[in-house]
């Protein structure tokens, strides 16, 4: 019994030091496996770590870009670039066509491939099928082609088996920040874009990069089975600090009406490039800016040409040209200067007046008023031609030759040449006063007369009033004043009766309603108007042309000025480059935007409108097209405009604006198997007349009828084509 006891004894004690030794034995392994890892493979261990385990920069929101009144021009919205890891564990059930496959879970794989087709572009189900078992089989992940919004994704991760999850399914999203400018092409240019950097590079975007990006943040990822990227404990990660928001001085509204003015213009007469800004005078926010090139008959915004493009500008300089005249006591509005017969020639170069005859003898007034370069030219010669520094340094004085250092990159400096210039000539002074040989843009110009505008201050043209944060004002940018005055007090009030003059008509009512012609109107006198006053002054300019110099003859034609001209708010230019319909004038080309422009402001600026309505207004009839009477008579009583239908006895007439009324004479229509006569009538009336008689109508333009095809009392036929031009 004993020896057995102790036999038992002896063999427990030898498993438990077997075991021992192999307790140790193991301990001792990995201890040994641990020191050698600690010695010698810590680098590789330490590799191996760093590439499951990964710091990454995490990008702020970009702060918004906002209208003065908080629309939204630019925002980010996500963007999502999504993938199918196929080694999911779950995808054997519907790809591995080893196993038996049930009838559901086909039919579930099916679906989801239908259900795909919207979003993989040019893929039927069944190769969307063929494609998943075929990256199944090769252990790889299933791309989508492009990226999603937030509405798409969402669809997607709802479909057939993705809705079980992205752990069961393999659906990874990897999302990034697109910007998006929801009214598209207005202003485009001007609020910019960014780098594939995530970078501003023009525009607003690149003038406030730093205020919009915000302070990036930093979080800790580490990489699941799948090649899964998932963020660790936010406790290792700092959060980003979104951007500030930018307040802009630009008006949705009016931002839209100056682009389709100006885009209208651009396509009625095929022009190749143009631009068109809107400025408040007293602080010089931008309430608009259109930049327009024409892209294969459509016109959208590759350039800021109002910013970045230096041009001669032609005869809107002679406003500077004849602030030097007054300034140095040389001249007053009511000299004289002979104009000649529209030719004169100086140092072997043609100067050259619009007035194919010349204008003979006229007052200095006068001169500007006509845009006469000959006028100008001999003033300027006469009293500067042995000094012409103390002519550009008056330009000089007036903050001409300087940048207007805006927010937004791309301004080049001003130039004038000079005579220290290499390329001085003796007949160089006589070019400058006019417009030549020296180069401005768009928005250099305005400032000059918005100075004019605005009491002789001149400030500079700005993009951003502010920022904000969460709708809270943050910071608020002052308007900066770049000189106190470019001219005298008594020169300020002479300009502006020019700028003012340019837009006179050329005639008026007497106290007892008769009109009476003046000896000559200005060259914008197609935008007087009852209503309210426009100053300003037109520019036609022959500019050079690629390698071919000014032999082959492209225009630039600009109007610049400001309104309401008794109390300025509001300056314009609109600037029109290359127009291949033949009109080249600015009164017609710029001046026409420039006038489309402004009866809008004045309309939708309610202040001003309560001011116009307090002052004295001399009557004058609108223009009205002629049409069906007894609509015409409500609309005349609806808007009180007097008229005389004491001729006016048939359903259709036609009507005369007179100094003080709209007279109505009654018109024949045509007979009955006729073509009717819709001549000076209104879209409505005469698709009317014609539809009614079985005719269909195609049309070209807008306004009044100028021209229908085939011509009025023909024969015709039901179902005719017939074509109306519109202007």
């Amino acid at each position: 019994m004993t020896n057995t006891d102790g036999g038992h004894k002896n063999a427990l004690r030898f498993r438990i030091n077997v075991v021992l030794i192999l307790v140790i034995g193991v301990l001792l392994a990995v201890v040994g496996k641990v020191l050698y890892i600690q010695i010698f493979q810590l680098e590789y261990w330490k590799q191996r770590y760093s590439e499951t385990i990964r710091q990454v920069e995490e990008l702020p929101k970009r702060g918004e870009i906002l209208s003065n009144n908080g629309e939204i021009l630019v925002t980010s919205i996500p963007i999502y670039r999504l993938t199918i890891d196929l080694r999911t564990p779950g995808w054997k059930n519907y790809l591995d066509r080893n196993g038996i496959l049930s009838n559901s879970n086909e039919a579930r794989l099916d679906s989801l491939c239908r259900a795909l087709v919207p979003f993989v572009p040019g893929f039927s189900p069944y190769q969307i099928k063929a494609e998943l078992i075929a990256r199944y089989k090769r252990k790889e992940q299933f791309y989508f082609p492009k990226y999603y919004n937030d509405l798409e994704y969402n669809h997607i991760k709802s479909l057939p088996i993705l809705r079980d999850g992205k752990f069961k399914t393999g659906l990874v999203a990897n999302s990034n920040m697109r910007r998006v400018k929801p009214f598209k092409h207005l202003a485009s240019r001007t609020l910019g874009t960014l780098n594939e950097k995530e970078i501003g590079n023009v525009g607003i975007e690149a003038a406030y990069h730093t205020e919009l990006r915000g302070k990036p943040g930093e979080v800790i990822k580490q990489k699941l089975p799948g090649g899964i990227w998932i963020p660790r404990d936010e406790n290792f990660s700092i959060q980003p600090e979104a951007g500030y928001d930018l307040i802009t001085t630009i008006d949705v509204q009016l931002q839209d009406i100056t682009h389709e003015a100006l885009k209208r213009q651009m396509k009625r007469h095929r022009v190749h490039h143009g631009s068109a800004v809107l400025m408040e005078v007293q602080t010089g926010n931008i309430l608009a800016i259109a930049n327009l090139t024409d892209t294969l008959g459509d016109y959208l915004e590759f350039y800021n040409y109002a910013v970045g493009e230096s041009t001669e500008p032609g005869s809107t300089i002679k406003l500077p040209s004849f602030i030097a005249l007054l300034e140095d006591g040389y001249i007053e509005l009511d000299d004289t200067v002979d104009a000649g017969t529209g030719v004169w020639e100086v140092y072997d170069r043609q100067i050259r007046d619009t007035k194919e005859d010349g204008y003979g003898v006229l007052s200095l007034e006068e001169a500007f008023k006509v845009s006469s370069n000959i006028g100008v030219v001999k003033t300027v010669l006469k009293y500067y031609e042995k000094d012409p520094e103390q002519f550009i340094d008056r330009l000089k004085q007036m903050g001409l030759h300087e940048p207007l250092q805006l927010e937004i990159p791309g301004e080049p400096a001003p130039y004038i040449r000079t005579p220290e210039d290499k390329y001085w000539w003796q007949g160089s002074l006589a070019q400058l006063s006019y417009g030549y040989e020296l180069t401005l843009t768009p928005l250099q110009i305005l400032a000059f007369y918005n100075a004019i505008a605005n009491d002789g201050k001149m400030v500079k043209p700005r993009f951003v009033s502010g920022l904000s944060r969460d709708g809270k004002l943050v910071k608020e940018f002052q308007p900066d004043v770049l000189q106190r005055s470019v001219c005298s007090r008594s020169t300020l009030k002479k300009a502006r009766l020019l700028l003012e003059s340019v837009v006179d008509k050329g005639w008026y009512l007497d106290e007892n309603g008769k009109r009476v012609d003046k000896p000559l109107r200005g060259t914008a006198y197609n935008l007087d108007n009852p209503r309210y006053r426009i100053a300003g002054k037109t520019g036609t300019a022959q500019v050079a042309s690629g390698t071919t110099g000014y032999n082959r003859k492209t225009y630039q034609a600009s109007f610049v000025g400001y309104f309401p001209a008794e109390n300025p708010k509001y300056s314009c230019i609109v600037v029109i480059n290359r127009p291949l319909s033949g009109v080249i004038y600015g009164n017609v080309l710029a001046g026409g935007v420039f006038k489309e422009i402004s009866d809008y402001v004045m309309a939708y600026d309610f202040d001003v409108a309560a001011e116009r309505h307090a002052l004295p207004v001399v009557y004058e009839a609108p223009v009205s097209a002629d049409g069906y009477y007894p609509h015409l008579e409500r609309i005349f009583d609806a808007f009180d405009i007097p008229n005389e239908d004491a001729l006016a006895g048939g359903d259709w007439v036609s009507t005369f604006s007179q100094p003080s009324r709209v007279a109505m004479k009654e018109r024949v229509i045509s007979n009955e198997n006729l073509l009717p006569n819709v001549m000076g009538m209104g879209l409505k009336d005469a698709l009317y007349l014609l539809e009614n008689k079985g005719l269909r109508v195609s049309i070209e333009g807008y306004g009044r009828v100028r021209r229908q095809i085939p011509e009025a009392q023909t024969p015709y036929r039901r179902g005719m084509q017939v074509k109306l031009i519109l202007s």
